[in-house]
């Protein structure tokens, strides 16, 4: 864990998340009929990731959803990519495939469980129509949504890409 925190301290990760922050917390309501590039981006990004829509049709505050989830959505393989190369989550992860690939029981229990998070992952990011949790009330707040926003975005892509860790532990017994 306290690895991750770090790899938050990298300019790219931090600078990305102050970025949405100001946008669910500054921008007017009406952003996107103001600027109609934004929205053109917005249209874009919810076409490949219906997402964007679901969370600008039940959001308190349409607009600032919907181009917050376009952003957050174009911003999130930065923070994956920054997951990836770390070099001491590498290390982490080079242990945790180790220690995956020793037992083929836990491959097989891994097995389904790799299923459900790419299912999972995928329900989030192209079939998500606007969930929020209690806890993280992003469709009702404007600071919930600064605050809490990228792990609605962000989460989805790093289930799919536990998946890929999972499919390296299997590969990696299959060759010894």
């Amino acid at each position: 864990m306290k690895n991750i925190f770090r790899v938050y301290l990298h300019p790219s990760v931090w600078l990305t998340h102050l970025l949405t922050i100001s946008i669910a917390w500054l921008v007017p309501p009406d952003i996107l009929e103001r600027y109609q590039l934004l929205e053109v981006l917005a249209n874009i990004t919810a076409q490949v990731f219906p997402m964007v829509d679901g969370y600008g049709q039940k959001s308190a505050f349409p607009g600032v959803s919907k181009l917050y989830f376009a952003l957050i959505l174009v911003i999130a393989p930065i923070w994956v990519w920054r997951l990836l190369v770390d070099a001491s989550l590498a290390a982490d992860r080079e242990a945790f495939v180790r220690h995956l690939s020793e037992s083929r029981l836990r491959l097989l229990l891994l097995i389904p469980f790799a299923i459900v998070q790419l299912l999972v992952g995928v329900f989030l990011l192209f079939f998500n129509p606007g969930i929020q949790f209690n806890v993280m009330p992003i469709n009702d707040s404007r600071l919930a949504l600064g605050v809490f926003g990228p792990v609605y975005g962000i989460v989805p892509f790093v289930l799919m890409g536990g998946v890929l860790i999972y499919l390296r532990a299997l590969i990696t017994r299959s060759r010894s």
